[in-house]
C-alpha cells in the first residue's frame, strides 16, 4: 500500500506539469483571452526583394549613393544627374558630351560585342579631337575594364566606369583629360559645372 504523503506529493507534481503544460500554450483554460498574438512585423526586405528607386533615388548603387548631384554644362541645367561617389563626381558620359556640343555615337567593339561596347566622340567644329570610350561589361552589369582613345593613343582608365540603370557614368578626370573640359564641383552644395576648357 502506498502512503498518503507519496500519494500527496505525486498528485502535487502532476497539478504542477499540467500548470506549466497551460502556461507554455499561451493561455488558461478560464481566460481564453490570455493567447499571446503572433508577431506582424514583416521581416526586412531582402536586396532582391527591395523595390527599384524612384524620382532623385532613381540609379541608388549599393550604400548611400544615388543619382543626386545637379548638372550644368556652359551655363545649362541638365536633366540627368550625377553621382557621389567617394567624395568625387561622376558624371553620365553620354549626356555631358552631348551638352558640351559633341556628338556621340554608341556601338559594339569587336568580338563578344554584348560585353564589349564603345562610345565614339566627335567633337563638332574645327576645335578638338575624336575620342574612343571602350569598355567591357562583366557580371552584375559592372564595368570591369575601360580605356580611351585619342590620336591613336590608348590609355587605360584606373578607375573603371560605372554602369547604372543603363546609363554609363564616368569620372571627372575622363572630362578634364579627353574631352577638354574643366569640371567645378561642389560637394556642399551637390552641384557640379562642366565647362569648355578656355581656347578649345
Amino acid at each position: 500500500m502506498i502512503p498518503v504523503r507519496k500519494l500527496w506529493k505525486v498528485a502535487t507534481v502532476i497539478v504542477l506539469l499540467l500548470a506549466a503544460l497551460a502556461t507554455s500554450s499561451g493561455c488558461t483554460t478560464n481566460n481564453p483571452a490570455n493567447i499571446t498574438p503572433l508577431p506582424t512585423a514583416q521581416p526586412a526586405p531582402t536586396l532582391l526583394e527591395t523595390p527599384a528607386p524612384t524620382g532623385e533615388a532613381a540609379g541608388a548603387l549599393p550604400g548611400s549613393e544615388a543619382a543626386n548631384l545637379s548638372i550644368t554644362v556652359d551655363g545649362r541645367a541638365l536633366t540627368e544627374r550625377g553621382i557621389d561617389r567617394d567624395r568625387a563626381a561622376w558624371l553620365p558620359l553620354k549626356a555631358v558630351a552631348e551638352a558640351l556640343g559633341h556628338r556621340v555615337t554608341e556601338g559594339e567593339a569587336g568580338a563578344g560585342a554584348a560585353q564589349n561596347r564603345q562610345l565614339s566622340i566627335e567633337p563638332q567644329g574645327a576645335a578638338g579631337e575624336p575620342v574612343r570610350v571602350t569598355y567591357q561589361m562583366g557580371e552584375g552589369n559592372t564595368v570591369t575594364e575601360a580605356s580611351v582613345t585619342r590620336t591613336g593613343m590608348t590609355q587605360t582608365l584606373t578607375n573603371p566606369l560605372l554602369m547604372v540603370n543603363n546609363t554609363l557614368y564616368a569620372a571627372e578626370k575622363v572630362f578634364t583629360e579627353a574631352l577638354n573640359a574643366q569640371v567645378t564641383y561642389d560637394a556642399a552644395a551637390r552641384t557640379v559645372t562642366v565647362t569648355k576648357a578656355t581656347g578649345r
